[in-house]
């Protein structure tokens, strides 16, 4: 082998990290979204199982 190819376990390794990298990155940006698509204020909350108002 020569001293610019790498082993298929060095390759795998990169592949195992970049895809690591990428998916903690998504999640990152998916925390930061607000947590709430619509607030409407002064409404009423139910809890339907028990019908506690």
């Amino acid at each position: 082998m020569s001293e610019n190819e790498i082993s298929r376990r060095e390759f795998n390794l990169g592949v195992a990290a970049g895809a690591a990298a990428i998916g903690s990155a998504g999640r990152a940006l998916a925390q930061t979204r607000e947590p709430f698509d619509l607030v409407i204020l002064g409404g009423r909350v139910m809890d339907p199982e028990t019908g506690f108002d």
